[in-house]
């Protein structure tokens, strides 16, 4: 795989969250598969690009780069630490 900088990744499994058409025409390639796999990908339909995901986590995430107050300002829980530094749980603000 070559990246947009240039720089190539071998790899055997390439994952994409894209929608069939944009993965294979716009990040492959047409020129990269089969005739048939081609226009199966072309004659690809369908409603709705969207998901929605619900997790339950045990404790509030950490974010490198944001602050703890910054992360209550976004979701107005304020993360409680232990003396060894681990996020067990937390509470409103």
């Amino acid at each position: 795989m070559t990246l947009a900088s240039g720089e190539a990744i071998s790899a055997r499994l390439v994952i994409s969250s894209a929608d069939p058409k944009t993965t294979f025409c716009d990040l492959l390639g047409y020129d990269q598969m089969e005739v048939g796999m081609a226009r199966r990908v072309e004659h690809y339909r369908s409603r709705s690009g969207t998901a929605k995901l619900h997790l339950a986590l045990s404790a509030l995430p950490q974010f490198v780069g944001l602050t703890d107050s910054q992360l209550a300002e976004t979701t107005g829980h304020y993360p409680l630490y232990g003396w060894d530094g681990a996020g067990a749980e937390s509470h409103e603000i």
